[in-house]
C-alpha cells in the first residue's frame, strides 16, 4: 500500500468502518494515525486507529468493549 492510499484510508473510511461499533454515538469518534512519508517508505506502513471524545476532553481511560454502549 502506498503512502497515499494509506492515508486516504486512514480517517474517514476508519470511522466508517470501526465507528459505529468502537465509537457508536455523538460522544466519541474514531481517529486514523500514519508514519510520515520518510517513515512509511522506511517500512513504518501502519494505520493505527483509536477511539477519543468528539469533545478533545480527557478520557476516564475506561472504554467500554464494543458493542457494549
Amino acid at each position: 500500500m502506498s503512502h497515499k492510499n494509506g492515508s486516504d484510508n486512514a480517517t474517514e473510511p476508519c470511522g466508517n468502518k470501526f465507528g459505529p461499533v468502537w465509537a457508536p454515538g455523538p460522544e466519541r469518534t474514531v481517529h486514523g494515525w500514519m508514519a510520515d512519508v520518510e517513515d512509511w517508505e522506511q517500512g513504518f506502513n501502519k494505520v493505527v486507529r483509536t477511539v477519543s471524545r468528539s469533545d478533545d476532553k480527557k478520557t476516564t481511560g475506561r472504554c467500554p468493549r464494543p458493542g457494549q454502549i
